[in-house]
């Protein structure tokens, strides 16, 4: 399952900022919207861009779970 990211900024989007990345990151500024959820198959799965710190994540998970309650 995977969240939609975009640099354009739409409430209640959540924001990712530098500090958010454990490991690698994005050259601009980028927005969570986790409103837009998806699977994908494993063959649709590129090369990943980095891996969130857990408080981000967390961050997510809850604007998430708030969409889906």
């Amino acid at each position: 399952l995977v969240a939609g990211l975009t640099t354009t900024h739409r409430q209640p989007a959540i924001e990712i900022r530098d500090a958010d990345w454990a490991l690698g990151g994005l050259p601009r500024e980028s927005y969570v919207s986790p409103w837009f959820l998806s699977t994908l198959k494993h063959a649709e799965v590129g090369e990943g861009v980095g891996r969130l710190a857990d408080p981000a994540l967390q961050r997510v998970v809850e604007a998430v779970v708030g969409y889906l309650d």
